[in-house]
């Protein structure tokens, strides 16, 4: 099963005492903010979490690379 951010809403929701429409337009909005940042040659760290980066492949094209941070690295190895 693919989790999509409508099914991880209520618990942003929960978390951050917003609706899960509200919940749902936030991360829609980090996506996008995230994206944006991306296209203008910015990595973006998200502190506790990650680094998204710009990759070059090969055939010039270009892809995102994510870095996980410690305390992902630390959750998925307990």
């Amino acid at each position: 099963m693919i989790v999509t951010g409508k099914h991880i809403a209520p618990r942003v929701a929960m978390q951050a005492r917003l609706t899960a429409p509200q919940a749902e337009d936030a991360i829609d909005a980090i996506g996008t903010a995230i994206l944006h940042q991306l296209k203008n040659g910015h990595p973006v760290a998200i502190e506790g979490f990650g680094l998204f980066d710009i990759a070059e492949r090969e055939d010039g094209s270009k892809g995102v690379r994510f870095r996980q941070g410690k305390s992902v690295r630390e959750t998925l190895n307990d």
